[in-house]
């Protein structure tokens, strides 16, 4: 399998230096057919949302505080609700939004309040989607799950108390189990963390290094981590299945397809694109790799369920960089 060069989507601002600074999502815009790519980034506490339909791009901007401009936006993520409903959720340092798909309202609003004799400022950060439920990890530790209704409305449901250090990512399975990673490496799986507070399984980190980003592809549960590595767990008992020494730096951002495929992107410049184990071939391949020189990767997402393409971002850059798969 091989990739060549695909568009590239020009944007207004440049994009912070932020892991997981990227997500990508088909749209029907206004009324075009569907199948067109929507991008949202972070530039500082600004948010850029670039819909992209037959080649021509559009784009929208909107400040996640525009009284405040030091807020700094730590992830942008747009979920994708059982109701058939679509929010984009905005994480920072003073609070968690959600918003209508497209940015245009705001639905609610969860403050995050820093201790005036904390040295430590407080954040939200990792956001994943399960049923009509969101979940968003907080430096603290507690993971917030929020139910979202038809008609747009937010409740608070309940925390999941269990990392001890501030989480990097949550990703879910598809059905109803939730993983959440932090800065010590540790990884805890929730069992339908909607009904029950209680967590199923724990793979305790060595805390030299945090587990940056998660995916979880069959029985596999995928963790990419600071120091380079990507780790492959069973995710019914969290036995080590594979163990790639992937990149050369810190991992920003993984992702991974419907049909096994995991893309990684690091701050070593490289994207690599590799095919997850299977029955026919319980091997790891790598397919694509390639080196954006003097390009400190942050984002990186399939804009497709088959792999057929993807994008990556890199900081300081206005551009985002696509990838199809060659004929």
């Amino acid at each position: 399998m091989a990739y060549i060069k695909g568009p590239t989507t020009e944007l207004k601002y440049s994009v912070s230096p932020i892991p997981g600074n990227l997500d990508a999502a088909s749209f029907s815009v206004a009324s075009s057919s569907d199948g067109n790519v929507a991008y949202v980034v972070i530039h500082k506490n600004i948010v850029n949302i670039a819909f992209v339909s037959g080649g021509v791009c559009t784009q929208e901007q909107a400040p996640f505080d525009a009284k405040n401009s030091f807020t700094t936006i730590t992830q942008a993520k747009w979920c994708f609700l059982r109701s058939g409903r679509k929010v984009l959720v905005l994480t920072s340092h003073s609070g968690i939004k959600f918003m209508a798909w497209n940015g245009s309202s705001l639905l609610h609003y969860d403050p995050i309040e820093t201790p005036a004799d904390s040295y430590d400022q407080r954040y939200a950060k990792g956001v994943a989607t399960i049923n009509d439920t969101v979940c968003v990890g907080t430096s603290d530790g507690p993971i917030k799950v929020f139910n979202v209704g038809a008609d747009g409305s937010v409740v608070f449901v309940r925390q999941l108390q269990g990392h001890t250090a501030p989480i990097c990512d949550v990703c879910t399975d598809g059905g109803r189990r939730l993983a959440s990673s932090d800065e010590r490496g540790t990884i805890i799986v929730w069992s339908n963390p909607v009904m029950n507070a209680e967590s199923e399984m724990v793979i305790t980190g060595k805390g030299d290094t945090p587990c940056t980003c998660l995916g979880f592809w069959q029985n596999m549960l995928i963790g990419g981590f600071g120091n380079g590595k990507i780790c492959i767990y069973n995710s019914e008992n969290g036995r080590t299945m594979v163990e790639i020494l992937a990149h050369g730096r810190w991992i920003n951002s993984l992702d991974v397809s419907e049909n096994g495929m995991l893309l990684s992107v690091a701050e070593d410049c490289v994207a690599s694109v590799w095919s997850l184990p299977r029955k026919e071939d319980p091997k790891v391949h790598l397919v694509f790799s390639v080196t954006m020189t003097d390009h400190i990767l942050c984002g990186g997402k399939f804009c497709d369920p088959q792999a057929k393409q993807f994008a990556i971002t890199a900081y300081d850059v206005n551009d985002i960089m696509s990838f199809v798969k060659a004929n």
